[in-house]
């Protein structure tokens, strides 16, 4: 049973919290966060659509680095574009790592969907 309960959710589990850390880098600031999360919500976080996140050991993956993952603009180059990562531990396995790019619009939202902290 963990002792924390999982950042989204607020539930203690049975079973371990995978630890995941969330990091987006917009120009020259960097925003972070160390997540503990169930397993449902690992998948949940990793597999949907509103963060656009992809592995980075998908041969499939084309490096479009114009285009925004989760909104799909194609010019966001040109108002402040953020690259976002997440490694993730899920557990009997290495790291998990994603990410994805995003444009100034998506890249506040999941700061503040994600509380993510400004490094200092």
């Amino acid at each position: 049973m963990a002792w924390f309960p999982c950042s989204f959710c607020r539930q203690v589990p049975r079973g371990q919290l995978r630890a995941t850390y969330p990091s987006l880098v917009r120009g020259t600031d960097r925003y972070f966060r160390k997540l503990r999360l169930c397993d449902d919500d690992l998948r949940e976080f990793l597999g949907t659509k509103d963060y656009g996140l992809r592995s980075v050991e998908d041969v499939a993956l084309d490096d479009n680095s114009t285009v925004c993952s989760a909104c799909g603009k194609a010019a966001y180059l040109t108002n402040g574009s953020a690259q976002f990562f997440v490694t993730s531990y899920p557990g009997g396995s290495g790291p998990d790592r994603h990410w994805a790019n995003y444009c100034f619009d998506c890249s506040e939202r999941a700061i503040v969907a994600l509380a993510l902290n400004k490094e200092q």
